[in-house]
């Protein structure tokens, strides 16, 4: 799943809204509002393509939360780095890669709970 152009938008308006607000605001609020959206989106299409969308239920019960703490530890560190580190014009990039890195862990993560 292809999650650029939202990105993309998301920090275009987070330099014209946010950008009086500290880095570190911006990293929670990234989380509090990304991390969650991000993470029901990665879970309903995976379980959208498999066509097992009635044992979605299930699965957000599950690893929602444990999924959640997992990605704050690997996404605040991230965007830290994105916000105090990376210059705008990359940040994009930045965290497109970091999110194929995300997906990866999350795929893995998902077949290893399954074995």
């Amino acid at each position: 799943m292809d999650l650029t152009p939202f990105l993309t938008l998301t920090f275009y308006h987070r330099l014209l809204l946010w950008k009086w607000t500290a880095p570190l605001n911006q990293v929670a609020l990234n989380q509090v509002v990304l991390g969650p959206v991000v993470l029901m989106s990665v879970f309903t299409w995976n379980f959208v393509l498999q066509r097992k969308l009635d044992q979605l239920s299930d699965k957000v019960r599950r690893d929602f939360v444990p999924s959640m703490l997992n990605g704050w530890k690997f996404w605040v560190p991230a965007a830290c780095v994105n916000f105090y580190v990376v210059p705008l014009k990359r940040q994009v990039f930045f965290m497109s890669a970091c999110s194929i890195a995300w997906t990866g862990y999350l795929s893995y993560a998902s077949q290893a709970r399954r074995s």
